[in-house]
């Protein structure tokens, strides 16, 4: 039996994005040890790789509270695979009471929001989205 991978988690979508796009785009190191004030004095740069990412999971996470099914728990899940470990967005952006309440709109927009921020991006980064959530077995 083999054991399940390392899931990397996040709550804030610009955290996440974040963390995405130090994967996708190449980036020069230096290590800690040979940082000075004077940029003259730094003796070497360390190019870390491109990693190739093919796709995003997104989908808009709807599930009943468990004290009253009527109203329903909106979450924004993303995830992707890089490096054998699942990064995984989990956004909570409020609760649906139904179409006549103000907040439930206000719920729906928040998601929406978060889930075209994250579709540019990967736009941008040329990678796909597709629907729903990568996860390990446990």
């Amino acid at each position: 039996m083999t054991k399940p991978g390392l899931i990397v988690r996040f709550t804030d979508p610009d955290e996440y994005l974040e963390d995405l796009q130090n994967y996708v785009y190449p980036r020069l190191l230096t290590p800690r040890s040979e940082r000075t004030n004077n940029s003259n004095n730094v003796r070497a740069l360390t190019s870390v790789a491109n990693v190739a990412i093919a796709c995003m999971h997104l989908t808009n996470l709807i599930e009943p509270m468990k004290m009253c099914p009527n109203v329903r728990l909106i979450r924004v899940v993303a995830t992707y695979a890089v490096g054998g470990q699942i990064v995984r967005l989990d956004r909570f952006c409020g609760e649906d009471w139904g179409n006549e309440f103000e907040s439930s709109a206000e719920t729906i927009a928040i998601a929406k929001k978060v889930e075209n921020k994250i579709r540019a991006v990967c736009k941008k980064l040329n990678i796909a989205v597709r629907a729903g959530i990568l996860e390990h077995e446990p």
